[in-house]
């Protein structure tokens, strides 16, 4: 999976559960909330390229996935161990 750079967002959208995207640019909706811890990892020297692990906990997605670089340069999703959470009755996402 490649990913796609994207400009940093405002600091409003924390507090936003869901809206219209600034522009006309379509509707965005927070799915899920939590936090995440990343690390820079060299591996045993096979790669001379370090790749990132980030470690996810949310409400309903957790685990870890690792991004490396592909061969355009761009992160591409290395692996992914994740477990997806159903939320509580009730509860908004």
């Amino acid at each position: 999976v490649a990913t796609v750079e994207l400009q940093p967002h405002r600091l409003e959208w924390l507090d936003r559960l869901e809206g219209p995207v600034s522009g006309g640019r379509g509707f965005a909706r927070r799915i899920d909330t939590g936090t995440y811890e990343s690390a820079v990892v060299s591996d045993d020297g096979a790669s001379a390229v370090p790749s990132l692990h980030v470690e996810l906990r949310g409400r309903m997605l957790a685990g870890r996935l690792r991004l490396e670089p592909g061969p355009d340069g761009r992160a591409t999703l290395a692996s992914l161990d994740a477990a997806r959470r159903r939320p509580a009755a009730g509860r908004d996402v």
